[in-house]
C-alpha cells in the first residue's frame, strides 16, 4: 500500500507539472468551467479506484470457489462453518493429497449468497498463499 501511495504521489506531482507547463490547455479547461483543482481531484479519485481494483485482483488470486458442496441445514452459523471446514480439509486431503491447517493455510472461508434450506450455496475459500491455490488448480488438470 505504501508503494501505491508513493506511486500516486509521484503521478500527482507529474500531473501538476504538466498542468502548469501546458498553459493553453489549462486556459481551455478554465473556459469550460473545469478548474485545476477539480481536474487533480478527479485524477486522484481515478488513481485510488484503480489501486483498489488492483488490490482486489491481487487478493482474488488466492481464492477458489467450490460449487455443489453440501451445506448443513441448521440455523447455527458456527456449526455450518465448522462443517464446511471439515468438508474442505477432507476434500483437499483425499482428492489432492493436500493437508490444510485452518490457522496456517486458510485466510477466509465463507458461503456466497443468502442461506436457504433448499439449496447449497457456493463456498469461497481464500488461502493465505497463492501457491496453495495454484497447487490445487494444477492438480485439477491431471
Amino acid at each position: 500500500m505504501q508503494k501505491q501511495d508513493t506511486d500516486i504521489g509521484n503521478k500527482l506531482i507529474i500531473l501538476e507539472d504538466q498542468l502548469k507547463a501546458n498553459g493553453e490547455n489549462a486556459g481551455t479547461e478554465k473556459d469550460q468551467g473545469i478548474s485545476d483543482e477539480d481536474m487533480i481531484r478527479f485524477i486522484v479519485q481515478e488513481e485510488l479506484r484503480k489501486s483498489a481494483e488492483e488490490h482486489d485482483i491481487e487478493k482474488s488470486k488466492h481464492n477458489i470457489i467450490l460449487h455443489r458442496v453440501p451445506e448443513k441445514n441448521t440455523e447455527n452459523v458456527a456449526e455450518r462453518k465448522a462443517n464446511d471446514l471439515v468438508f474442505l480439509k477432507d476434500f483437499l486431503d483425499r482428492v489432492f493429497n493436500q493437508e490444510v491447517a485452518e490457522d496456517r493455510d486458510i485466510e477466509r472461508l465463507y458461503r456466497l449468497g443468502r442461506w436457504s434450506e433448499d439449496r447449497a450455496r457456493p463456498l469461497l475459500v481464500a488461502f493465505k498463499s497463492a501457491e496453495m491455490k495454484d497447487n490445487i488448480m494444477t492438480n485439477l488438470k491431471t
